[in-house]
């Protein structure tokens, strides 16, 4: 199996220190630790965001000892850097440099184009040009700065906070002192190719020159697309055909990062079966099949101030979250950043408190143990990509090998088309069908992904089916109508083998099919 990277991020405010000067207050190992030695190599990063003003003291020694990645919170955004015309400040971006450097941590810059700007960018004054210059000074100056230093500096967020809940383009406001994004008043580039459907609107200049100068000053580090909101499809489109734009343009676009502000206050449907932890998983899929990594840049879960606290949800709304995206790390890379480590209240709306790992005593609480746990876990693997994995059915269409039962272990996620192009497990249509993964011993097993071939209307699809273990053991899902990947957890156990039976679906019988399967878990 491959080894791809996977990262985890923490932005820290507090925590305790006892004992000695280098140690710090926890039960069990530190984040790192567990880190290094499950995931031997380069292929696993832990970090933290902060200001550049916590590096000495006891943050700092937490920074060193629990990290070895890291994201500056602030200090390298254009309101500190280039804030207008003239004004240029380096001391803090250079000092994290310095301080990675000595630590032997890796950096991704938070300095993307984006509503977190200056006063002067943001006064309606402003005019395209003069915004157009400071755009190019600042991005450009950024990147030659640091693309020498790209075995120190890893990542670059190019844009942030391009797209608004409504799918719309983050736009300006009138005045200083709200929410908004001036860098559009740059321009418009119209002329988009019909294939990006949800372009029709045009794409702001801005972000097509952040990019072209970040391809060109700065080859030797990876560029981001970072996002806030939420995980809908109107906002997510966007961005997928805004990357699909620019590359179609010949602009390199390394990964896409979604904030992960859980507003919990709204929304609490974070449990393994709900909507958007299936929503996250095929958006990180999606990622992968298109040589995309995939960041989790901001995560943390805010809550009414007048609510008790919940630690138990919060710690499995976090640990779902992060299981997630670790279960995508062996087709590509993947990230996890939580926001602010102690639970606090928000910066600018006090009727809300951020929880987070730890307790406002700075005591590590449930939510950090769970991640511990979860670490400590690893590997949790895709247990259908091995070579020791044997699939058999029943039934073959026709006998033809597009149709064959392997097919849905073959990695090949293209699911809307037919023919050989587009293999899949494709039977017979009868009602006594069913397909048996098996394994070279036995495995924990406690979820399953599944990707059914989506050609609509030509295709069907069955409803419900019945996944059945070695163990004896059975467990009943609900098939959606949907091309995206849909996942199915349950609780862990042991068995030789998964077996889809009970295939139903409407009569008449229609053409239904399966075209990928990942089963997770752990080898014994």
């Amino acid at each position: 199996m491959t080894k791809q990277v996977c990262i985890l991020g923490l932005l820290l405010s507090c925590f305790c220190v006892v004992g000695n000067a280098d140690s710090i207050e926890r039960k069990g190992r530190g984040l790192r630790d567990i880190v290094a030695e499950k995931c031997p190599g380069d292929n696993v990063y832990i970090g933290a965001a902060t200001g550049i003003g916590q590096t000495n003291g006891p943050i700092g020694k937490i920074l060193k000892q629990e990290f070895s990645y890291l994201t500056p919170e602030n200090d390298f955004k254009q309101h500190l850097i280039h804030p207008q015309p003239g004004k240029w400040n380096w001391k803090n971006a250079d000092a994290w440099v310095k301080f990675a450097k000595e630590n032997k941590q890796v950096i991704r810059i938070h300095g993307p184009i984006s509503p977190q700007c200056s006063r002067w960018a943001n006064d309606d004054s402003r005019t395209a040009k003069e915004l157009e210059t400071n755009l190019k000074e600042y991005m450009t100056a950024m990147c030659k700065r640091y693309n020498s230093h790209h075995k120190t500096v890893r990542w670059l967020d190019v844009v942030n906070e391009t797209v608004s809940n409504s799918g719309k383009w983050m736009m300006p406001l009138a005045g200083t002192d709200k929410w908004e994004n001036p860098w559009p008043k740059i321009g418009f580039e119209k002329d988009i190719p019909p294939q990006f459907t949800a372009l029709k609107d045009g794409v702001p200049l801005y972000i097509i020159q952040a990019f072209e100068i970040a391809n060109k000053e700065a080859p030797n580090i990876k560029l981001v697309i970072n996002q806030h909101g939420n995980l809908d499809e109107k906002v997510w489109a966007k961005i997928k055909d805004l990357v699909l734009y620019l590359r179609w343009r010949g602009l390199r676009v390394d990964g896409i990062g979604w904030q992960g502000h859980v507003k919990y206050m709204h929304d609490k449907n974070w449990s393994t079966d709900g909507k958007n932890l299936k929503y996250l998983s095929g958006l990180i899929a999606w990622a992968h099949k298109n040589k995309l990594e995939f960041h989790v840049t901001e995560n943390n879960i805010h809550d009414k101030v007048t609510e008790p606290d919940k630690p138990e949800e919060y710690a499995q709304v976090i640990g779902n979250i992060l299981k997630t995206v670790l279960a995508h790390r062996d087709t590509g890379v993947v990230t996890w950043n939580l926001w602010g480590i102690n639970d606090r209240p928000h910066y600018n709306q006090k009727e809300l408190v951020i929880r987070s790992l730890w307790d406002k005593n700075n005591v590590p609480n449930k939510s950090y143990y769970r991640v511990q746990e979860i670490l400590e876990d690893l590997p949790y693997d895709n247990l259908t990509a091995g070579n020791d994995v044997k699939v058999s059915t029943n039934s073959v269409c026709r006998g033809e090998k597009c149709f064959a039962g392997e097919n849905v272990i073959d990695g090949n996620l293209q699911n809307k088309g037919h023919g050989s192009e587009f293999p899949s497990w494709g039977p017979d249509k009868r009602e006594d069908l069913w397909l048996k993964i098996e394994f070279a011993e036995k495995v924990t097993v406690d979820r399953v992904d599944l990707l059914i071939r989506a050609d609509f209307p030509h295709d069907s699809y069955w409803h419900t089916a019945k996944l059945e273990f070695s163990d004896g053991s059975s467990q009943l899902i609900k098939i959606e109508k949907t091309a995206a990947m849909q996942t199915f957890t349950f609780d862990k156990r042991q068995s030789r083998w998964v077996k889809f039976t009970d295939l139903v679906q409407e009569k008449p019988l229609g053409w239904c099919g399966f075209t990928e399967v990942i089963v997770w878990g752990y080898g014994n």
